[in-house]
């Protein structure tokens, strides 16, 4: 072949799938083959809480045969995925040192937030390269096996993300019990999630949507069986359907609509989901994406310098979206905005020194920007609330690891005496925790030459000599209390960087 294949191989709650492609002349993704083989991973998962040895066995043996597949077509890159069966087992880390050993593998096991922004991604990138729907409020859902992801897109940005711990194959087996030939599971599922609907229904008060794009294998399936049409559902047929089948038994609804790989009360509760959101958002259009996790990573591998492009640009909506998370708490968005900029200053004029990377940069831009949050709670220990709200939240675009990075930055920047030893960052490895320092001391430099929240910095800039750092401020203003602030915090910097830092005033 005289084109380069990747590959992504995803370790599903229900199979592990094999997508092999390539990126022809004209910039086009070809799948060259589909492989797909069952496996009862997420029953087992979300039943046990462990993932036995048979079911290792068998992971173990279809990893093998892609393998084969593999060097037949040349790949030269491959990714192995897993998400919400393997993530949540109580033995994860021993099953995937297993597979990694037996199977020369390597798993990027896939936290919630990431599995949906590679999804969601790649939906705003469809939604912006088409003009109709330019100006338009959307709201963005993706149902994974263990969790429901709802984003709102506002006009080109992004207003509020949420993950709600409800998914097909979970909710499932939540109410498996009910499961029989007497009840109607819809009717369950729907009273269950009334709670989750309340709770959401405060999200999209006074909020005008105009479009809701959904995408996931149960609802690709439900669009076939109401009208054949993968693209569309009209509201109405969608209600039609699902006042013909929510009464039905599973027996019942297997007998009509002869559903085949797929189990009905999957099926029943993703019509439950976003029938409940339908309700909600009270929109009029429904439109289904044919977007699924592995083209989504496809796209990433093929397509790396476009991919990279959109990155940057996701990132900065990203940054919005936190600011709009930030008014949520009635923050002193000001005193973000200047904190942010100081922060980047700094960052960029110190790169030799901290050696940190671009992702760095922008995790510590959303910590410029939420470390006062917890004052909506409790000014006097605000500082512990910021970590404890940021720990909580949804923030689109960051995973796991960037939210412990971000909640511990915002809980230790106006604390005196740090030890990145201590018993809350125990958990993490040395490396984290010396990032999060390095981080931490740039944030706190900044955030003192706000102190008063009142701006009185015209412009700074930085001198970075060998043996210290010299931080120019340019103002007319009385800077008692910043100069006090600062040689406070300095000390901290001077410890992990190894240089000291001085603040100089510049009449101006």
């Amino acid at each position: 072949m005289d084109y380069e294949t990747s590959a992504v191989i995803n370790i599903a709650s229900k199979a592990i799938i094999m997508k092999i492609a390539y990126l022809d002349k004209e910039d086009n993704i070809i799948e060259l083959e589909k492989l797909e083989r069952p496996l009862n991973l997420g029953i087992e998962s979300f039943n046990t809480g462990r993932i036995s040895y048979e079911i290792v066995e068998e992971i173990c043996f279809i990893l093998k045969n892609f393998r084969n597949k593999l060097k037949e077509y040349g790949v030269k890159k491959v990714k192995v995925i897993a998400t919400t069966a393997l993530r949540e087992a109580k033995n994860s880390k021993f099953i995937i040192e297993q597979i990694k050993s037996r199977t020369k593998f390597n798993i990027d096991v896939l936290d919630d937030n990431e599995e949906k922004t590679i999804i969601y991604k790649q939906m705003i990138r469809i939604i912006e390269n088409d003009k109709n729907f330019k100006n338009s409020n959307i709201i963005l859902s993706y149902i994974g096996t263990g969790s429901l992801g709802i984003m709102y897109y506002l006009n080109g940005e992004i207003k509020f993300n949420h993950n709600i711990k409800v998914g097909t194959i979970k909710l499932a087996q939540i109410l498996k019990e009910l499961n029989n030939e007497t009840i109607s599971f819809y009717s369950v599922v729907d009273q269950y999630l009334r709670s989750f609907g309340v709770t959401l229904q405060n999200s999209f008060k006074n909020e005008n949507v105009n479009y809701f794009f959904i995408t996931g294998r149960e609802i690709r399936l439900i669009s076939k069986l109401i009208d054949k049409n993968y693209e569309k559902i009209s509201i109405n047929d969608f209600n039609t359907f699902i006042e013909d089948i929510k009464n039905k038994t599973i027996n019942q609804i297997n007998e009509k609509y002869s559903i085949i790989n797929e189990k009905p009360e999957n099926i029943l509760a993703t019509l439950a989901i976003y029938k409940m959101l339908l309700s909600i958002s009270k929109v009029n259009n429904m439109k289904i994406f044919n977007i699924g996790l592995m083209d989504s990573i496809l796209y990433e591998i093929l397509k790396r310098n476009e991919y990279t492009r959109y990155e940057e640009d996701f990132e900065e909506k990203v940054i919005k979206s936190a600011y709009y998370f930030g008014e949520k708490y009635h923050f002193d968005k000001i005193h973000a905005k200047n904190v942010e900029k100081y922060a980047l200053i700094i960052f960029n004029e110190i790169n030799n020194i901290h050696k940190l990377k671009q992702r760095d940069r922008f995790l510590l831009r959303i910590a410029s920007i939420l470390h006062d949050i917890g004052k909506f709670i409790n000014l006097k220990n605000h500082a512990y609330y910021s970590y404890e709200i940021i720990k909580a939240s949804d923030l689109p675009g960051l995973n796991i690891k960037d939210i412990e990075v971000v909640s511990n930055i915002a809980r230790l920047h106006s604390k005196n005496n740090i030890d990145i030893n201590e018993e809350t960052l125990k958990i993490l490895t040395n490396k984290e925790r010396i990032r999060i320092a390095k981080l931490l001391s740039i944030l706190r430099i900044a955030d003192a030459l706000d102190r008063s929240h009142t701006k009185k910095t015209k412009e700074i800039d930085l001198k970075n000599t060998k043996n210290k750092i010299i931080i120019n401020v340019y103002t007319t203003e009385d800077m008692t209390l910043e100069e006090w602030t600062f040689n406070k915090k300095s000390e901290f910097f001077q410890e992990v960087f190894g240089k000291k830092i001085i603040l100089q005033k510049i009449v101006k």
